[in-house]
């Protein structure tokens, strides 16, 4: 295989894995990472955000951002909804 063929064959890189999982209802929306379930309920929603960085694809790099009265703010990775 040639130089140039080198520098553009397909890498087979392994998926991101997503740091936890969003489920939502329509009452609330939840977050679980691990052993901690964080969530909020629509009504105390005050303000969604979206964060992105230059770390894709190969690294997580979309955030989501749920601001209520009582939390001061709460980052979540771009996991999935369950069952998706």
């Amino acid at each position: 295989m040639g130089f140039l063929a080198s520098l553009f064959k397909r890498r087979k890189e392994a998926p991101v894995e997503p740091l936890g999982s969003v489920d939502f209802d329509d009452s609330r929306v939840v977050f679980r990472y691990r052993d901690r379930v964080e969530g909020i309920a629509w009504r105390d929603l005050i303000e969604v955000g979206i964060v992105t960085t230059d770390e894709g694809p190969f690294q997580e790099d979309v955030y989501f951002l749920l601001l209520g009265p009582k939390q001061r703010e709460r980052l979540f990775d771009s996991a999935w909804r369950k069952g998706q």
